[in-house]
C-alpha cells in the first residue's frame, strides 16, 4: 500500500507544474487546462490531494477511473483476495461488489456470475404458476405472451424455438417437428430427436441408417430390429422372412432330405441330386446303398454245360500244317508195324490150334492169317489215332 502512495506521489508532484487552478472530479485529471477520464487502468481520487490518474499496476484494474481493485473472475470480488460472491448476489468480476438479486429473490449457490441465476425467493414471494412469471417491479404474476412459455415458479417467459408456437400463458410449446425421409414422429413426441423409422417389413431390420435387408442364413419378421440365424447346417437366401426358409442344403444323389438332414439311402433303393425320398428299384434290379441307380441282377450259374458260361467255348479247327502230317504217318506207319507183328503172333496162335484140332494145314494158316491180320489192323487203327 505504501507503494502505491508512494507512487502516486511521485507522479502527482512530476506533474504539479501542470496542475491547472481548476479541480476536476473523481476519475477525470486536468490535461492541457481540461479535465480528461483517466485511462483504462488508471484511476484518480481527490482524497490524495494529486491531479493526476496512476496506473493500477499489474493484476489490477478500475473501475470508472475512480478505484483500483483485483482483477477476479465472474461471480468473485476482491476482498483481500478474491472471493465468491454470497447467495442471493451475483458479479461479472472485475468489481469490488457484489450486485444483489433484489427483494424476493436470490440464488441457488455462491459465486452467481448473472443476473440469470437469481430465482424467486419461495420464502419472500408466492412462486406463479406454469404460463405466468413474476413481475419483479410489482411482484406480481403477469401472463406469458404467445409464442412463449413458462413453467411453474419461472422468473421470466422463454420464448418457443423457430419451428415451436403457443398461445399466451402456455406452458410448452407445439412443435411442428418435420421428420426426414423415411421416418415419423411417434404420438406424443415433440422432439425431432424422437423422429423413428417406419417399421421395417420381414426380410429386412431396422438400423440407424433405415431398415436393411436381412443376410444369408438369416431371417426375420415384421418389424424386427435384428435378423435372426438360422438353425446350425441350415441355409436361407438373403431377405428370408421366415424360419421355414431355412433349409439344408440339397443332397446329393443317393441321398435324401430329412428334418435332421442328408440320409443316405438303403440298399434295393436309389435317388438323384436333391430327392427328398429314396426310390425303390424296379423287379429284376438291385442297389447297393447310397446308389444313384440300379443295375440287373445276374443271372444264376447252372451245371448245364449247355447254359453254363462259365465253360470255354470249343476251339474252332484249324488247317493242318505239315508238321501235323508227318506226324500223322508215323504214327500210321508205327501202327502198321505193330499190327503185321500180332498179325504173325496170330497166325503161329493159329496153326497151333489148328494142329490140335487135326484141321488141315492150309485152313490153319488161313485162320491165323485172318485173324493177325483183323487184330494188327484194329491195333494200327488205333495206333493212328493216338
Amino acid at each position: 500500500m505504501w507503494l502505491i502512495i508512494f507512487h502516486i506521489l511521485s507522479a502527482g508532484l512530476a506533474s504539479s507544474a501542470l496542475i491547472s487552478a481548476e479541480s476536476c472530479e473523481d476519475g477525470y485529471e486536468p490535461i492541457d487546462g481540461v479535465c480528461t477520464p483517466c485511462a483504462e487502468g488508471f484511476a484518480r481520487v481527490n482524497g490524495y490531494f494529486l491531479e493526476m490518474c496512476w496506473d493500477c499496476g499489474d493484476g489490477w484494474t478500475s473501475i470508472d477511473g475512480k478505484t483500483c481493485v483485483s482483477v477476479c473472475p465472474p461471480g468473485q470480488i476482491y476482498y483481500e483476495e478474491c472471493t465468491d460472491c454470497p447467495k442471493g448476489s451475483w458479479s461479472t468480476g472485475e468489481t469490488t461488489t457484489c450486485q444483489s438479486c433484489g427483494e424476493g429473490y436470490t440464488t441457488n449457490y455462491a459465486g452467481s456470475t448473472s443476473q440469470d441465476d437469481c430465482v424467486l425467493d419461495a420464502d419472500a414471494l408466492p412462486a406463479c404458476q406454469g404460463g405466468y412469471y413474476l413481475e419483479k417491479s410489482s411482484g406480481s404474476c403477469e401472463i406469458c405472451p404467445a409464442n412463449t412459455y413458462s413453467t411453474a415458479g419461472s422468473l421470466y417467459c422463454t420464448d418457443c424455438p423457430e419451428n415451436g408456437s403457443s398461445d399466451a400463458g402456455a406452458t410448452e410449446c407445439a412443435l411442428q417437428v418435420v421428420c426426414p425421409e423415411g421416418m415419423y414422429l411417434p404420438v406424443g413426441s415433440t422432439n425431432v430427436l424422437e423422429c423413428t423409422y417406419e417399421d421395417c417389413e420381414a426380410g429386412s431390420y431396422l438400423t440407424e441408417d433405415g431398415c436393411q435387408e436381412c443376410g444369408e442364413n438369416t431371417y426375420s419378421l415384421e418389424a424386427a430390429m435384428e435378423c435372426t440365424p438360422c438353425p446350425e447346417g441350415k441355409n436361407a437366401p438373403a431377405g428370408s422372412t421366415s424360419p421355414d426358409d431355412c433349409q439344408y442344403a440339397p443332397c446329393e444323389a443317393g441321398f435324401y432330405m430329412t428334418e435332421d438332414g442328408c440320409q443316405e439311402c438303403g440298399a434295393n433303393s436309389y435317388s438323384s441330386a436333391s430327392a427328398i425320398e429314396c426310390l425303390p428299384c424296379p423287379e429284376g434290379t438291385e442297389s447297393q446303398a447310397g446308389a444313384n441307380s440300379c443295375s440287373a441282377i445276374p443271372a444264376p450259374k447252372t451245371t448245364d454245360p449247355q447254359f453254363d458260361t462259365t465253360v470255354p467255348p470249343p476251339v474252332p479247327p484249324t488247317e493242318k500244317g505239315e508238321e501235323d502230317e508227318g506226324k500223322e504217318e508215323g504214327d500210321e506207319e508205327d501202327g502198321q508195324e505193330d499190327g503185321e507183328e500180332e498179325g504173325e503172333e496170330g497166325q503161329e496162335d493159329g496153326g497151333e490150334e489148328g494142329q490140335e484140332d487135326g484141321g488141315e494145314e492150309e485152313g490153319q494158316e488161313d485162320g491165323g492169317e485172318e485173324e493177325g491180320q483183323e487184330e494188327g489192323q484194329g491195333d494200327g487203327d488205333e495206333g493212328g489215332e493216338g
